[in-house]
């Protein structure tokens, strides 16, 4: 897709996948899934209508694919990929992951706890007689991959993933965009056992992203990104024992922006605001203007 396809998809779509769950159901999630679902069997079928699903082995992928998803029945993180020679995707054989339908991958891969119910997918072992296990997936976003450029290198470059890509400065180059990042910390000294529990998941994830960030620019030749702290700076500095290129784009909210947009919804900055849409996309496009840059991915001129 271009990206005006994409940002219309985001502009007219955005509503149409975030309709709230009828209220004896938000107890357990805010929105209900239909609309997701509707939107994405349609965008990933391989007639454009939704009547022939298309599955993760696909021709039409173009590219090779990680979705990162969260298994919550087993409790484990369940990246899949489209490499036709990983273990789990030999065409043919019972259990094949690449005769998955796409459009459910994606959408387990954004079921965001308590925002959506998960996707319940069934999942066939490798025995033929399989009857299939019925499995609930949720955001990869709540797994250690919620960052997930170093897991991507290291399912490119692992020999136990059997896609076997060359490392080196010159053969791979990693992009990484987040979705824009608050000021960290609180005012308050203490806070109350409801406000600390509902700040642990937000706090681990961005944490373990940190973290994520760090082991890329430590592995990589870093191009750009911000600062990770007052003590390490952004290690953009030259790596001889670089395996990639690394580059990180995430915007980190000025407390003016975040008084904006309160201005605009008293919700503020939240994942469901769809008020906010117009505000952040003019965000978007300043920092792209300011930051992004093809020099982040080609090698320097030799001086």
């Amino acid at each position: 897709m271009s990206v005006e396809q994409i940002i219309r998809l985001y502009a007219e779509g955005g509503h149409e996948m975030f309709r709230k769950a009828i209220w004896y159901r938000r107890l357990k999630a805010k929105f209900q899934s239909e609309g997701l679902r509707q939107v994405f069997q349609k965008l990933f079928s391989e007639d454009g209508h939704g009547l022939n699903p298309a599955t993760l082995g696909s021709d039409r992928l173009k590219t090779y694919l990680l979705v990162v998803t969260r298994n919550a029945s087993t409790g484990s993180p369940w990246p899949i990929t489209n490499n036709p020679n990983a273990k789990y995707n030999k065409k043919g054989t019972p259990g094949c992951n690449l005769e998955l339908p796409l459009w459910q991958l994606v959408r387990a891969s954004t079921a965001a706890p308590a925002y959506f119910p998960p996707e319940v997918v069934t999942i066939y072992g490798a025995d033929k007689f399989s009857k299939g296990v019925q499995c609930a997936f949720e955001d990869g976003g709540v797994t250690p991959y919620n960052n997930p450029a170093f897991l991507l290198y290291l399912k490119a470059t692992l020999p136990e993933y059997q896609m076997g890509w060359p490392t080196g400065t010159d053969r791979i180059s990693l992009l990484s965009i987040g979705t824009g990042m608050e000021p960290p910390g609180r005012e308050k000294h203490e806070i109350s056992l409801l406000e600390a529990a509902s700040a642990v998941p937000s706090t681990l994830i961005s944490g373990v992203a940190n973290n994520q960030d760090l082991i890329c620019r430590v592995h990589g030749d870093c191009r750009f990104g911000p600062p990770l702290d007052s003590e390490l700076g952004d290690l953009i500095r030259p790596n001889p024992h670089a395996h990639f290129t690394y580059t990180r784009y995430d915007h980190q909210f000025t407390k003016d922006e975040l008084a904006e947009a309160k201005s605009i919804s008293k919700l503020g900055i939240t994942l469901d605001n769809l008020d906010l849409m117009p505000f952040l996309m003019e965000i978007g496009s300043r920092y792209a203007a300011k930051n992004v840059s093809l020099a982040h991915f080609h090698r320097p001129d030799p001086a």
